[in-house]
């Protein structure tokens, strides 16, 4: 709470002022109603030069008065009012940043051609990193971003790890860019790793939640790691479908979003398998299945969007209902309360942006965003 002690001196007269208010800073803990009343000798009931009191809330301007209850001005020729009122508070407004971890396919089928002129592996790998263009090198500064490439050769599974970060594009980029396909698929035991690493936003508080999305892109039939006899030999390979099944399942208890995109140009038994995958996944989204390097792309952007979201988090809680009172602008622009390309209040922690203001605060990470509020319309945290 704020505490203003306001002084007004007038010479040779009796002074008797009543303030009533919207906003001040003037000691409205000394007045439970937001009004503060000066008194000084006798006389002071004789007259108010700015009207009479009221419970509506608006400022009036107080005289003094003679001895004869006529009101008079200062010797500077002007009546006195208050102009100590509180100024709209800065509320601090800070992104949701999601935790995002690919599962990337590094077996020895994604060597293969996506789109004629360039292999599965090197497009998931240009979808990503390729500058300018790819979602990590775009949207770094925004994601906790992080990798983790898996296939079995040697030991199964075998897996290259990088835990997600923000600006994680270096640290990536420079185990994702010597590593090349292997041989079998491991899905489930890739799955497994992955969300051991999740953090558990069940034991956190919600003020801390952020989305955290495991993103698996793979091009065809999971495998088993094979048992210790035939190694690697092809009697040792064996398909393993129910294995994601239940990894996936389990991810799901734990409100982790498990979306699937698939690079195989294989049949509908795999399509089938992935989109079972998808809808476990508590995504609400099938597997997505993009045909070109850029509709994959489109797929990966739409999907990180999804998970960055419109929403920000403010350090402070606003009166639902009087948020409109308060002003927020994007780039310097103020935004409409409300409006379709504007803003408006999810809860008194939390403001989203809307259309245009959405895909402009998306789409480039230096966005400046503010709000601001009236002291009686949020309480700073």
């Amino acid at each position: 709470m704020i505490s203003v002690s306001c002084q007004y001196t007038f010479r040779g007269a009796t002074l008797y002022l009543v303030i009533a208010f919207l906003v001040s800073n003037c000691s409205a803990e000394n007045s439970p109603q937001g009004i503060l009343e000066t008194t000084s000798g006798s006389g002071a009931s004789a007259g108010v030069g700015g009207g009479d009191t009221n419970s509506g809330g608006a400022l009036y301007t107080a005289g003094t008065t003679s001895d004869n209850g006529t009101a008079v001005t200062d010797s500077a020729g002007s009546q006195s009012q208050s102009n100590e009122i509180c100024a709209d508070q800065e509320v601090q407004v800070s992104r949701i940043i999601p935790w995002i971890l690919f599962v990337i396919d590094r077996s020895g089928s994604m060597s293969e051609s996506y789109t004629g002129s360039t292999s599965r592996w090197q497009a998931v790998y240009d979808a990503l990193m390729a500058e300018n263009e790819g979602v990590i090198a775009r949207l770094q500064r925004t994601v906790e971003f992080g990798i983790m490439l898996f296939d079995g050769e040697g030991t199964c599974p075998r897996l290259v790890t990088v835990d997600p970060a923000i600006n994680n594009y270096d640290p990536i980029d420079a185990v994702y860019s010597t590593s090349s396909p292997g041989r079998i698929t491991p899905t489930a035991m890739a799955l497994n790793a992955a969300y051991a690493i999740v953090p558990d936003q069940q034991t956190q508080l919600d003020t801390q939640f952020k989305p955290h999305y495991v993103i698996l892109c793979t091009d065809g039939e999971p495998n088993g790691c094979p048992e210790a006899t035939g190694f690697f030999g092809e009697s040792g390979i064996v398909t393993d479908f129910q294995g994601p099944i239940n990894e996936v399942t389990a991810a799901a208890a734990r409100d982790i979003k498990t979306f699937v995109v698939s690079v195989a140009s294989g049949g509908q038994e795999y399509q089938d398998f992935l989109d079972q995958l998808a809808q476990i996944g508590n995504t609400g989204s099938p597997a997505f299945s993009p045909t070109t390097k850029e509709d994959l792309v489109g797929r990966l952007t739409e999907i990180v969007g999804g998970a960055i979201g419109c929403e920000v988090v403010l350090n402070g809680k606003v009166t639902v209902g009087s948020e409109c009172a308060g002003t927020v602008e994007l780039n310097g622009v103020k935004l409409g309360c409300n409006d379709p390309n504007g803003w408006r209040l999810v809860d008194p922690n939390h403001i989203e942006l809307l259309g245009q203001a959405c895909e402009s605060f998306m789409g480039n990470p230096d966005v400046v965003l503010s709000a601001s509020f009236p002291c009686d319309v949020v309480v700073i945290e």
